[in-house]
């Protein structure tokens, strides 16, 4: 007997969930689970909130706060990894914005500008 294949995802290729269908007799379990789930993020962001107010002595014995220490160590790797100077330009607020401009009459024309781009 032949298996039934799952439907693949024609982006990754890989297996798509099944989905579920919410009724009103399990609506409440995974409303249960939903807010377990926000409360135990809630708890992860204050623990690093509150780690992040601590002052730290670095190798140097300079003070700083775990903000600061946090800048510090995204910049060390940056200068190894190039993947960091994404992610240090991101954070900063300095990411390059994507305009998209759409031309509909008749045809639709979907234009994407670069800043890089000469044209």
């Amino acid at each position: 007997m032949a298996e039934k294949k799952k439907p693949r995802s024609p982006v990754n290729g890989q297996p798509t969930p099944n989905p579920t269908l919410i009724t009103s007799a399990n609506a409440r379990e995974y409303a249960a689970r939903s807010h377990k789930v926000r409360r135990e993020k809630g708890r992860i962001r204050e623990a690093l909130l509150k780690e992040l107010d601590k002052m730290y002595t670095t190798n140097e014995g300079e003070q700083v706060d775990g903000y600061t220490l946090m800048a510090k160590a995204a910049i060390a790797r940056m200068m190894k990894n190039p993947k960091y100077w994404e992610i240090v330009r991101d954070t900063t607020g300095e990411k390059p914005i994507d305009k998209v401009d759409m031309d509909v009459s008749g045809d639709a024309h979907i234009k994407v500008w670069f800043p890089d781009d000469d044209d």
